[in-house]
């Protein structure tokens, strides 16, 4: 009895605490310990604190619970960085907050709507180094308790409407060891005034970018590296000198990208100054060494990127001798024309990296493009990505001995010259992506280029799967790990894009040369259009032939009647088995009823003479030709020569046949001539039926009206 009594009344205490925890006022720390996540949670960032954070090793990701979570859990002993963004935490209001995050070295309390923090609230915080309060609505004296964290190095304050800076911010002492400041994004700020930050005595990097800064306040800042003033509304930089001596004498890079700079305009005291950065800035005019070592006496890298504006790129625009990176990318810049001078980037013995991708290099002479790059000798990478390029010749890089980096991804190039990196013996990443390239040629890369290469980019072109191909197919196949980067990327373009890994050919037919192949094929197909072209002609003769003669010869024809001497007015061509109709029919109508003299082999032609003789006097003593078209005429041999002298004959006197068809007959039933003949011929068809027999006649004298008297 007692036992359970006892266990009753630990019940109700623990329950008691429990509902006092949770009862209690928003942003107060739990210092009660919670159950510790298995070491197999933490490993694979799963939820290490009641599933409302995630944790990896030395993380813990507690961020947008908005508003479930009010306090900082207890965390792993090895987590170091904490992310409590998107959590609704308005105000901390007790200096015990952070009691649970007493190892942390990195916190980020973004995007919370933070306006109020407890004076001792980071007291605890004792090893932090990193604190990143941005998109929060604090203002400067809200900000002074993150102060108390005496390691506290990096500080980021972006994007809270920050106002400029008030003069007495920094006056504590001693001054917070921040090296890393961020004030980017406020947008109020508009003036910077440096002497509020030189009391902090080691600043190294400064970001003030999006601020609407128009103007600069210098202070003497000797432990300053880094200045970035991006996207401000600045025209110069800062000034730089101050009683006889720089005030930025270890300053190493400054970016004033996206501003309203369009020249220097004061003497520039930099001694250190490496990196220059003066992107998407309205600059007309690049002068004769406005970058120069008097002025820039340590600068190697420039960019000028995006600037939009350039009307002139002088001589020796860019001449330096400590220069190493140049960046001209997206400028637009058209290289053919007088903008740039030929001599623009003369004066730079050290330059390693040039960088003038998305500009307007189409069209550029070839001696002008050796004037301006030939002179970097010492050049190891050049970028030319998208740079218009219409093709690419022998020489034009033959002066880069020390390239080793090449980029000319989406150009519009679609030939490789032979050899034309061969004298580059440095080279070791070539990118020609993105072109119109079709066939790679085994000269196009020299043995010892192929084998100092160590990554060729040739994807995304529309490579030709052929004999001319095949070289560079095994090549590919072959050396994965110089494609590696792309290698699926390759496909036959003539082949509905199959995989170029894939292509395969038979090499004994690609045994003939590209050339001989082309010759050859054009000779077969010329012969065998010729073939049949004569094949064609020669079934289609006798069409061709009287479709050109039956043409205005009815005068001619008319001359011949009148003027020479014939036996016979008209010559019958006819089978011996249609002899029964012709001399039932066809001659008593011709010499009985129109008067005409008719020549008919059985009666008319000379005994003892040859048939052959007997059928061409026949012929020539004959002013018309009728010839009896049936079936038994075109098996006939003797009706089939008799066909072809009266139609020659016709022919070479301008003359016509007479043809009478004597049955119904399709073309299958006739000859080529004969159907040649009907085809250019109008005939007259025989009627069985007596009614019809009449017109027949008629037909017939009109064709024959020409030999009456």
């Amino acid at each position: 009895m007692k036992v359970a009594m006892t266990h009753v009344l630990h019940v109700l205490a623990v329950t008691l605490l429990t509902c006092m925890l949770f009862s209690s006022s928003g942003n107060t720390a739990v210092t009660l310990p919670l159950r510790k996540p298995t070491h197999r949670g933490v490993q694979n960032a799963q939820g290490c604190v009641e599933d409302v954070c995630r944790c990896t090793r030395t993380r813990a990701d507690c961020s947008r619970n908005y508003g479930r979570l009010t306090y900082v859990p207890r965390l792993p002993d090895s987590i170091r960085t904490l992310i409590f963004s998107f959590n609704n935490l308005t105000k901390i209001l007790r200096d015990d907050f952070f009691q649970n995050g007493t190892r942390l070295v990195s916190l980020h309390l973004e995007n919370n709507g933070l306006e109020y923090i407890s004076h001792g609230a980071f007291r605890p915080l004792t090893r932090l180094e990193a604190l990143y309060l941005g998109h929060n609505a604090l203002t400067y004296p809200a900000i002074r308790p993150v102060f108390s964290a005496n390691r506290l190095s990096i500080l980021h304050l972006t994007y809270m409407d920050l106002g400029p800076l008030p003069d007495n911010w920094f006056l504590e002492k001693p001054a917070p060891p921040i090296q890393n400041l961020n004030l980017s994004g406020n947008q109020l700020l508009q003036h910077l005034n440096l002497s509020v930050l030189s009391r902090l005595q080691k600043l190294r990097y400064l970001s003030v970018q999006d601020s609407r800064i128009f103007s600069v306040t210098s202070a003497y800042m000797p432990k300053l590296l880094t200045l970035n003033l991006q996207s401000n509304a600045l025209f110069d930089l800062p000034e730089s000198c101050g009683n006889g001596t720089g005030l930025f004498p270890s300053l190493q890079r400054i970016s004033l990208g996206r501003n309203t700079f369009s020249g220097f305009h004061g003497k520039i005291c930099l001694p250190r100054l490496e990196f220059l950065d003066l992107s998407s800035n309205p600059i007309t005019v690049v002068k004769t060494d406005m970058f120069n070592s008097h002025r820039f006496p340590s600068l190697k890298k420039l960019r000028l990127d995006a600037v939009m504006s350039f009307s002139m790129l002088d001589q020796f625009a860019f001449r330096g001798p400590t220069l190493r990176s140049l960046s001209l990318q997206f400028c637009r810049i058209i290289f053919r024309k007088s903008v740039i001078h030929p001599d623009a980037f003369a004066g730079i013995p050290n330059l390693n990296h040039l960088q003038i991708s998305h500009n307007l290099g189409r069209g550029i002479p070839e001696e002008k493009f050796n004037r301006l790059f030939g002179s970097l000798t010492n050049l190891t990478n050049l970028s030319m990505d998208r740079f218009e390029l219409l093709f690419i010749s022998k020489n034009m890089f033959v002066n880069l001995t020390s390239l080793e980096t090449l980029h000319l991804y989406g150009n519009r190039i679609s030939e490789i010259p032979d050899g034309i990196f061969d004298s580059l013996e440095n080279l070791k990443y070539l990118c020609l992506s993105h072109n119109q390239i079709q066939v790679i040629l085994e000269t196009t890369f020299s043995a010892a280029t192929r084998k100092q290469l160590r990554h060729l980019d040739i994807n995304d072109n529309p490579l030709v799967c052929d004999c001319d191909n095949l070289w560079f197919q095994s090549w590919f196949a072959s050396s994965p790990a110089l494609f590696a980067k792309h290698y699926r990327d390759y496909h036959c373009k003539n082949m509905n894009n199959m995989p170029l890994i894939s292509f395969t050919m038979n090499k004994q037919a690609c045994v003939l040369s590209p050339q001989t192949s082309k010759v050859l094929i054009a000779c077969v197909a010329f012969f065998l259009f010729v073939l049949l072209l004569a094949s064609v002609v020669f079934q289609y003769r006798w069409h061709i032939r009287l479709m050109l003669a039956f043409r205005g010869h009815s005068e001619i024809m008319r001359r011949r009647l009148m003027e020479e001497h014939f036996t016979y007015d008209v010559f019958l061509s006819c089978a011996e088995e249609d002899e029964d109709w012709v001399l039932q029919h066809l001659l008593p109508h011709l010499e009985s009823g129109q008067g005409l003299r008719a020549c008919f082999h059985k009666r008319d032609f000379l005994p003892g003479k040859n048939i052959l003789d007997n059928i061409v006097d026949s012929v020539k003593s004959s002013k018309k030709f009728v010839l009896v078209f049936s079936q038994h005429f075109a098996l006939s041999r003797w009706c089939q020569f008799e066909l072809d002298l009266c139609l020659g004959h016709a022919l070479d006197n301008d003359d016509a046949l007479v043809v009478i068809l004597l049955e119904d007959a399709s073309s299958r039933d006739l000859t080529s001539t004969m159907t040649a003949v009907l085809t250019t011929t109008t005939y007259v068809q025989w009627q069985e039926c007596p009614d019809m027999r009449s017109s027949f006649w008629r037909r017939l004298g009109l064709s024959l009206a020409e030999l009456r008297p």
